[in-house]
């Protein structure tokens, strides 16, 4: 008689529940991407990277805007990741707000984010209003363009995410039961923090 390795999964469905669905991957990757901008703002506004001088003190007057700006920037993308988690369902559940809402108002998010970052600044830095108002050169210069390149993709991430959570949602309200929610959803619901934890990529 053939002994069970109970140190390894041994359910196939068990082992699909642990990856994540495809609006959770989107979503970590808008967060990854809005990420590196947000931490080279803060740097560069409190003078730790070197050839933004001038950038800073023309901006000495804006910090406040800056780390909201900042702060904004990442609970936005926190936000959609926790939209395609459904931590927003909860609420939907015990409130009057409609079960759609919260994906409508990503998808409407992820849709201003790319008319800024993929659009809007692509084409302003193009012809030739740049953000930094060409105040940084050199391996600084380099340095941002690193750091914000990323959020080209920042805009169209969240609409993926975002579209593809709304629409599994949908597919949960047109019958399916609590009992086949993770199977729609591809994740543990419950504890909020367990897809993090059990991932296995």
């Amino acid at each position: 008689m053939k002994a069970i390795d109970h140190g390894e999964e041994t359910n196939p469905t068990s082992r699909r529940k642990r990856r994540f669905s495809w609006s959770v991957r989107l979503a970590l990757l808008a967060v990854v991407v809005a990420l590196p901008s947000s931490i080279w703002r803060i740097l560069m506004i409190y003078g730790r990277l070197p050839g933004t001088e001038a950038f800073r003190d023309a901006n000495s007057g804006d910090t406040g805007y800056v780390l909201a700006l900042t702060v904004i920037e990442m609970l936005a993308a926190f936000a959609v990741l926790a939209l395609t988690l459904g931590w927003f369902r909860p609420i939907a559940r015990h409130t009057p707000m409609p079960w759609w809402l919260p994906g409508a108002l990503g998808f409407l998010g992820g849709a201003v984010i790319t008319w800024m970052f993929s659009y809007s600044m692509v084409f302003g830095t193009l012809g030739g209003s740049r953000p930094d108002q060409g105040l940084v050169h050199g391996g600084a210069l380099v340095l941002m363009v690193a750091v914000y390149a990323p959020l080209l993709v920042w805009g169209p991430l969240t609409l993926g995410a975002s579209a593809e959570a709304l629409a599994r949602d949908r597919k949960v309200r047109r019958g399916k039961g609590p009992g086949e929610l993770e199977s729609v959803v591809g994740e543990q619901l419950t504890p909020p923090l367990a897809p993090l934890a059990d991932f296995r990529g």
